[in-house]
């Protein structure tokens, strides 16, 4: 159903580069378990995601996408989002907005 919705929308495929070293990406896993006391968490990405701006998630038996790349926002507010901004706070990565 994705690729073919790919197909029609001509949607480049989802470039699967994954930013961790260890087995099974514990070491991902134990940074935010290092980092969750400062209540940063999210801050904590900023880093891999300016490595890999597009991301692709497996977990509990669902996809999910993650994106910071401008023209992947641009592209998917200018279609489904109406009445969105995109602002960035405090150095960190663009959000959408209202």
């Amino acid at each position: 159903a994705d690729q073919a919705f790919g197909r029609a929308h001509v949607c480049l495929p989802m470039e699967n580069v994954s930013p961790y070293k260890w087995p099974l990406a514990l070491d991902i896993l134990k940074r935010q378990y290092d980092v969750l006391p400062s209540q940063r968490l999210l801050a904590s990405y900023t880093e891999d995601m300016e490595k890999m701006p597009n991301l692709e998630i497996h977990l509990f038996g669902q996809i999910g996408y993650v994106t910071t790349d401008p023209k992947n926002i641009e592209s998917i507010l200018s279609t489904r989002f109406e009445g969105k901004a995109i602002r960035s706070q405090g150095g960190a990565s663009p959000s959408i907005q209202d």
